[in-house]
């Protein structure tokens, strides 16, 4: 059986103050706006992973993020499909976040209303239903309690 597999990536981007931004977005028209962290897909011919990751950031939140590392890689079964996603933790270059419709852009099947950086004491005060998916809370409290990355050198590139 062949199964279609996409290949994700997940970015928890901190500030200065070690504060982690959510963006708040509707995954459709009827749904609730949730919380997320920056995420995209990995599908562009001849980009990196890490590339990819800092595209997202760019068009999510108009940031430049230095990456830490590699926070983990997740695989999940969604709807018949594997999904497996490389999971980032990146420091922005300032605490101004500037959202898509703010600079005129449309990204497709992207509806981002909002964002905020939040302390760990107010991530601890959230919920999984609060967020797009449940596993991203556990994405952002692995970086809380562990705080560890691995080298991005582990991600090698064969282009």
């Amino acid at each position: 059986m062949n199964q279609e597999i996409y290949l994700k990536i997940g970015v928890v981007v901190l500030n200065e103050n070690d504060e982690i931004l959510l963006i708040k977005e509707k995954v459709d028209e009827e749904s609730e706006p949730a919380l997320n962290i920056i995420k995209g897909t990995f599908d562009k011919p001849h980009e990196s992973i890490i590339d990819c990751a800092k595209r997202e950031c760019l068009e999510e939140a108009g940031l430049e993020v230095e990456f830490l590392g590699v926070l983990n890689i997740l695989t999940m079964q969604s709807r018949g499909k594997l999904k497996i996603q490389f999971n980032f933790v990146a420091r922005a270059n300032t605490d101004k976040v500037s959202l898509p419709k703010e600079r005129g852009l449309h990204i497709e099947g992207e509806n981002i209303i909002g964002e905020s950086w939040f302390t760990n004491d107010q991530i601890a005060d959230l919920e999984p239903k609060d967020f797009v998916a449940d596993y991203t809370l556990r994405i952002i409290r692995e970086w809380i309690e562990n705080g560890k990355v691995y080298s991005l050198n582990i991600l090698e590139d064969q282009f």
